[in-house]
């Protein structure tokens, strides 16, 4: 029996005992267990309720897979810089300097309420409430890499409160009042429509 054999009754002498102990590669040594990292979609103080997601989900999950059937890269263009752009909180905040700028204080006051108003009611529940968006959830395909809470859709309110601007600011008169007509429902329908179609395409929002 060799006297490299650890089984050997005599046991590996103190010159081959080094030979034994093999030292186990730096990468091996180092393996960690094997962890899944959460997706990074924001801290919320609260999660979306599952019982509404599960009730839900049978109605979102058709319309989702119904609107990201279309896959040309005209639609990503379209709803990204297109849509996503006037759409996003931050033509609101633009907006008012311009508006201020071309001496239309009326409008420029409207729009600041307004956009103030968007800020509060999609900012604040968006930090503390934490919805999966539906690539996130498996339910959609990724078309956009949006991390944080898709509840409430800020594009979806921001199509809303934009287009029901267009329509007050291009109507208004000098004291500031301004007709509503039913032809505002109908402008304000399409921009959340197209904004809503946008969102859902993205992968990013339900309906």
């Amino acid at each position: 029996m060799s006297a490299l054999d650890p089984q050997s009754p005599a046991g590996p002498s103190d010159e081959t005992r080094g030979l034994l102990e093999i030292q186990a590669p730096d990468d091996v040594q180092d393996t960690k267990p094997l962890t899944i990292k959460k997706s990074k979609a924001g801290k919320a103080l609260f999660r979306f309720p599952e019982s509404i997601e599960k009730f839900l989900q049978p109605f979102d999950d058709p319309v989702t897979k119904l609107l990201q059937r279309p896959n040309h890269k005209i639609f990503y263009l379209w709803n990204v810089y297109v849509i996503g752009a006037l759409t996003c909180i931050e033509a609101g905040v633009l907006a008012p300097i311009v508006l201020f700028a071309l001496g239309l204080d009326l409008q420029g006051t409207l729009c600041t309420t307004l956009v103030l108003t968007l800020a509060a009611l999609s900012q604040i529940p968006k930090r503390l409430i934490k919805r999966l968006r539906p690539w996130q959830a498996g339910r959609a395909e990724k078309r956009r890499n949006d991390r944080n809470s898709s509840f409430p859709s800020r594009a979806v309110a921001g199509a809303v409160v934009y287009g029901f601007f267009v329509c007050a600011a291009t109507t208004m008169d000098y004291t500031g009042s301004f007709p509503v007509t039913w032809w505002m429902c109908v402008v304000i329908l399409v921009f959340a429509l197209l904004a809503s179609f946008a969102r859902i395409h993205l992968g990013c929002h339900y309906l």
